[in-house]
């Protein structure tokens, strides 16, 4: 039921408000689910969960500024991204990492995001950490793995699904990559060497969960952050959960408060000023009357972000003001 209509420019609310001109808003996995009524959200609304533009009206620091910003209420409990114009709270929004367009901001901020919530929970990441990432060439598994290098992880090992995946991860630069198609479980706790992993971020969910327990070290972390409602079950050893004194947490950036969610965005602006940190990659491009077919090419599982353009191309390849 996506539709495309005239609204009015929303107005700010005070001082604490700010008025951005939409000049990129990614298509997530979590936007389609929102749009099926499996995240919760009054209907209707503006979907929309991660965007980057330019502050027009608001507070002065900001205003004239590019902009990133994603999770928390944005695009679930309230109106998103899908607009030319957003009005929503100046502590949902931090400067763009200089280097980034638009585009590049839009289809990096939920991902980034996610992973550094993700690792935050699951850390700390250090010289002595094995980090283990499912999913480890989509979105945020991607993130993840990069986030871990750049944190100085000793060791990333990245769990893929078929020979196109290990050949992509391979190239990215992770240091061990697993086919979960070829029998995962014991091949996991060898890559994770006697001591095991000290942290996971696992974005895949259902039975693998478990074989990532088994592959844990004492006292490891493990971040759960996705499942397949139809396999959202893992039969997990509890005497060896307990007896390694393990952590399982969960991760939904839809709770996340504006404040932490921005704070996780604005840490990760060196990183993309040096170029430790690789953008999303952007699938395509689409304007916001060609919304569904952005919606199909996301639930089809594309490699990259569909990125939505409120103002049409112009502009929107264009590198933000940004910070290092």
């Amino acid at each position: 039921m996506l539709q495309v209509e005239d609204i009015p420019v929303p107005s700010i609310d005070g001082p604490d408000q700010v008025l951005i001109e939409v000049r990129a808003a990614a298509v997530n996995r979590s936007d389609a689910l929102a749009c099926r009524g499996i995240l919760p959200g009054p209907f209707p609304r503006v979907l929309g969960r991660a965007f980057a533009g330019v502050v027009v009206a608001g507070t002065r620091e900001l205003r004239g500024r590019s902009v990133w910003g994603a999770g928390g209420e944005i695009g679930l409990s309230c109106d998103g991204a899908y607009a030319q114009y957003l009005a929503t709270s100046r502590t949902a929004v931090t400067p763009m990492p200089a280097g980034l367009s638009f585009a590049e901001a839009a289809a990096s901020a939920l991902s980034y995001l996610t992973a550094a919530a993700a690792l935050r929970l699951a850390g700390p990441v250090g010289r002595e950490s094995t980090v283990i990432v499912t999913g480890a060439v989509g979105g945020v598994g991607a993130a993840a793995a990069d986030m871990a290098r750049w944190l100085g992880a000793r060791r990333v090992i990245g769990v893929v699904k078929g020979a196109d995946e290990l050949s992509l991860a391979v190239a990215a630069g992770i240091d061990r990559v697993i086919d979960a198609d070829l029998s995962l479980g014991d091949r996991l706790v060898d890559a994770a060497g006697p001591t095991g992993a000290t942290s996971a971020v696992d974005v895949v969910g259902g039975p693998l969960t478990a074989d990532i327990t088994r592959a844990m070290g004492a006292r490891g972390k493990i971040c759960l952050l996705s499942s397949p409602p139809q396999d959202s079950v893992a039969a997990i050893d509890l005497l060896d959960f307990y007896r390694k004194e393990l952590h399982l947490l969960g991760l939904n950036t839809g709770r996340l408060t504006p404040a932490s969610a921005t704070a996780r965005l604005r840490e990760l602006a060196p990183g993309f000023g040096d170029g430790s940190l690789r953008p999303t990659p952007v699938h395509a491009t689409y304007s916001l009357g060609e919304v569904a077919q952005a919606f199909a090419a996301a639930e089809r599982g594309v490699r990259g972000r569909p990125v939505l353009l409120p103002h049409g191309p112009t502009g929107a390849d264009t590198v933000g003001t940004g910070t290092k």
